[in-house]
């Protein structure tokens, strides 16, 4: 295995977005459909698309909480509800002094996803950034990995996508790449082994020492 490029997620994988993702929940389920389900509810739904989870709580809205969701999550602070996860920056660091390409394969919207890596300084990270607007179709089709290959000129088999959801998962599966799914994703470590990852990683610095060898 000779890999040249790492696609990663964000949320859950580089930045804990948990406390963020749930408020907006809050939010816009309170404001539209006047109730929310629980917090161990709505963790249950982090690892369906946002459309599908709109769509089966109240399908004449979906649409409409879609928006309002994502509108939320653009006009709050961010940095009162985000933190790295575990050795991500030094991890990063390894990733590059190693000669690879990086890119953000996301499916938050371009200025979230912004927000985020301008509090901590990631952007000279990453060579290609591919966030929600970017593609026509969305995890966990292989489109925004595909795209991401695409901007980096590097074949599937030269890359591994990194996440902490099933949806990243499918996603590097079907652009044809690697797959590794993190240790501290709240989905838990059986619920990703069922969907078969290439590697089941205790966090990103672990991926470097496996890429070195």
């Amino acid at each position: 295995m000779t890999i040249k490029a790492v696609l990663l997620d964000l949320d859950g994988t580089i930045v804990n977005t948990n406390e963020l993702i749930l408020e907006s929940f809050d939010h816009t389920l309170n404001k539209l459909l006047g109730h929310c389900p629980s917090r161990e509810e709505l963790i249950k739904t982090f690892c369906k698309p946002l459309t599908e989870v709109f769509q089966e709580m109240a399908p004449e809205k979906a649409d409409e909480l879609l928006a309002e969701y994502q509108n939320y999550q653009q006009s709050v602070d961010h940095s009162q509800y985000i933190k790295l996860c575990p050795n991500v920056r030094e991890a990063l660091d390894r990733f590059k002094a190693m000669g690879l390409k990086i890119a953000l394969v996301t499916s938050k919207r371009t200025l979230g996803a912004h927000q985020n890596l301008t509090q901590f300084d990631l952007f000279p990270y990453f060579s290609t950034l591919v966030p929600y607007e970017s593609t026509e179709e969305h995890k966990p089709t292989g489109g925004p990995a595909k795209k991401a290959l695409a901007d980096l000129g590097i074949a599937p088999h030269e890359a591994i996508m990194v996440g902490d959801s099933n949806l990243d998962i499918l996603c590097g599966k079907d652009a044809g790449t690697y797959t590794a799914a993190v240790s501290y994703s709240a989905f838990g470590k059986d619920f990703l082994l069922s969907f078969k990852p290439d590697y089941y990683i205790k966090d990103l610095l672990e991926l470097a020492d496996i890429l070195a060898k």
